[in-house]
């Protein structure tokens, strides 16, 4: 489990692409949204091999990419028991960890 401190300026940028992704008006669901950026967030850094390059891969648009598709899945599937990762996302993240940032 990794312990990176995203800062709020990104995290901020990250619930906002997460709602405009869901479509979602305003601030429905903001503590909602927070929770599952940052859980996409652990759940991305920790797939990630190499802690050293956290930094440049927090910077990537991938980063942006993976962390509000798997948020995004995770709202849709919010009354789910079992949330399969989809193809699209497990993709992403091998791109992350081969990229050698």
């Amino acid at each position: 489990m990794t312990n990176y401190k995203l800062d709020d300026a990104k995290k901020e940028e990250l619930v906002e692409m997460l709602r405009d992704s869901l479509r979602l008006p305003g601030d429905i669901d903001a503590k909602l949204l927070n929770m599952y950026v940052l859980s996409s967030v652990q759940y991305v850094l920790n797939s990630i091999n190499d802690e050293q390059t956290f930094d440049a891969v927090v910077a990537s648009d991938l980063f942006n990419f993976v962390v509000v598709d798997y948020a995004t899945l995770l709202y849709s599937n919010r009354g789910g028991v079992n949330v399969p990762i989809t193809d699209n996302i497990k993709s992403a993240l091998l791109q992350l960890n081969s990229y050698g940032y």
